[in-house]
């Protein structure tokens, strides 16, 4: 099991999409949000030092920095804001009963600003 997993899990995610939903009824808050988000990510990407010294400080830390880096740059574990292969988890989940409703799509369930991009 990969230590970031306790970072975002699946479960953080969805809880996350739970949140959008109030959140998109506040647009200057959702903006600031998504736009956090872009931030991170492209942090992440970009100056990955720097986001393993950002983490290693909010959290107050224990963890070595050089793992923390090496989670951080870690070339199978991408960042992204395009999902990749939710409707395997979705429909897992609405077999099992733990999401309701019925998906078209991915582009139900994120952002309306990334729908121009090759999620799945």
């Amino acid at each position: 099991m990969r230590i970031w997993t306790a970072i975002a899990n699946s479960h953080t995610i969805f809880s996350w999409l739970c949140w959008l939903g109030p959140l998109s009824a506040q647009p200057k808050a959702y903006a600031a949000f998504f736009d956090a988000l872009k931030e991170a990510i492209d942090i992440i990407r970009n100056d990955p030092d720097h986001a393993a010294r950002v983490y290693s400080e909010m959290e107050n830390s224990k963890l070595d920095p050089v793992l923390i880096r090496a989670l951080v740059a870690d070339p199978e574990d991408i960042f992204t804001m395009v999902p990749e292969h939710t409707f395997d988890f979705v429909d897992f989940m609405q077999r099992t009963g733990r999401l309701r409703g019925r998906f078209n799509g991915w582009k139900d369930l994120f952002f309306p600003e990334i729908h121009s991009q090759p999620g799945s």
